[in-house]
Parts: structure tokens; sequence; C-alpha cells
């Protein structure tokens, strides 16, 4: 059932002589994001009665999240530079698009780990220090908007691609206006949905744990939500360029 499902969702959207992806691959798309949230779970569980070490290895800025999201970032970089490089691009602006995503990942990579001060432990510099909320070496921290408005971005992208549109396809709504556009070659497949609804699983987690009596936004758990999800939302990222990059292949 879960096959048929995903196949459905596969070919939302795509022409109608598209191979259909093979269903051991499509349910890699599912278990994958679940084994990192249950890897994460456990590691948190594993933790929680030591004290400090909840907070030390889930939630600091050296915590296996942290680490995590940028690893991740960094491993989205091949499939990236593969469809770049892909010399049966179906239309030429596609590496350029996948050039975009490089781009993105790799700074996303390097903010995650403070441009390596997570990994090396330098002295923020005086002139970084003196306008960084955090005294960090990244540009996240230069005032609330810089970290708010790119997650707030990259939160709707993830929401109307990865929930709202399998819905849609779910629902019976019709994709034939993709299909006739340009757009079906980037449009995200509505098969990547489980990364997206566990990275909002989590922002609600998150909502509900800043509404509790004497909620800290500081506090280990409320910073492990908070940086789960924008791990989820980088893991959608990925699926997304692995996805795309295996479609051209199976052309």
């Amino acid at each position: 059932m879960l096959a048929s499902l995903q196949q459905r969702l596969a070919l939302a959207g795509r022409p109608g002589d598209e191979v259909a992806p093979q269903p051991a691959y499509l349910r890699r798309h599912v278990l994958a994001p679940v084994v990192v949230l249950a890897v994460l779970v456990l590691a948190g569980l594993a933790a929680a009665p030591i004290p400090g070490a909840y907070a030390l290895l889930i939630a600091s800025e050296q915590g296996i999240v942290e680490n995590a999201s940028a690893l991740i970032a960094l491993a989205g970089l091949v499939p990236a530079v593969a469809i770049m490089r892909h010399p049966g691009v179906p239309r030429p602006w596609l590496p350029v698009w996948a050039g975009c995503f490089v781009v993105g990942l790799a700074f996303i990579a390097a903010e995650e780990v403070s441009w390596g001060q997570q990994w090396f432990f330098w002295e923020t510099p005086e002139w970084i220090g003196a306008v960084n909320t955090q005294n960090e070496t990244n540009f996240h921290n230069y005032a609330k908007w810089s970290e708010d408005l790119p997650k707030t971005v990259l939160s709707l992208a993830v929401l109307a691609t990865g929930i709202l549109w399998p819905l849609w396809v779910l629902l019976g709504g019709r994709d034939g206006w993709i299909r006739r556009t340009p757009l079906h070659w980037i449009w995200p497949s509505a098969a990547l949905w489980p990364s997206a609804v566990i990275a909002f699983g989590l922002r609600i987690a998150e909502r509900l744990v800043a509404n509790l009596p004497g909620a800290d936004s500081g506090a280990p758990v409320f910073r492990s939500l908070r940086e789960g999800l924008e791990l989820f939302l980088i893991l959608f990222v990925v699926a997304y360029l692995v996805d795309l990059g295996a479609r051209l292949g199976r052309r």
C-alpha cells in the first residue's frame, strides 16, 4: 500500500512518459528521515538521565544535531554537483539551478559550525563579536532577521512542496498545470513528504514546549527541537537533490 501511494506521489506533476522510480528507491526516501529521527530520539533518551549530558550531546553547538545538520548539508553538495555536471540535462538552466544549491548548502554547512569555530575553538574576532548577538563567527546571528528570514523562507518552501503539495495530490487535485510547463523539471516530488512532516512535527512540539509555564527558549529541550527543525529542513533539500539527480539518470 505504501509503495503504490509513493509511486502515485512520485509521478504527480511529471510527464506521462517519465520512467517510474523503483519501489525500493521510494522506500529509502521514507525510511531515511525516520532512521535519523530515531537515532536522535534514542541518543536523547540515553543522555537524559545523566546530568548535563543531554545539553552537551543533543542541544549544544558541538552536539550531534548541529553537526548532523552541517554534515547532511555537505553531503547535499554531491548530488548538486552531479546535476551541474550531468551530460544530458534537458534544460540549459538546470545546472545553474543546481549551482544555487551548491552555494546555499555550503553556506549553511559553514554557518552551522560557525565556519569551523565549533570544531577548532578559535576566539571570535572582536569586529565580529561586536555585532554578533551570540559572539560567534557567523552571519546568521548578526540580527534577529538574519536568522529568522532565511529559515522562514525555507520553511514556507518546504511546507508548500513537502506537505501541502502531497496533500493536494492525495485529495485528487489537478497537477496538469505543472506538466505543461518547464516547472516540472524542478518541482519537488510529492514522495519526499516524510522529512517535511517530521520537520513541522518538531516545530509543533517546539511551540508546545515554548508555551509551558516557565519555559525558557535557551533550555536544552527547546533548543534541540528548534535545531532539529533545521536539520530536517536541510534533509528535505538534500532528498530533493538526490531525487532530481535520479530523475535525470532515469532519462
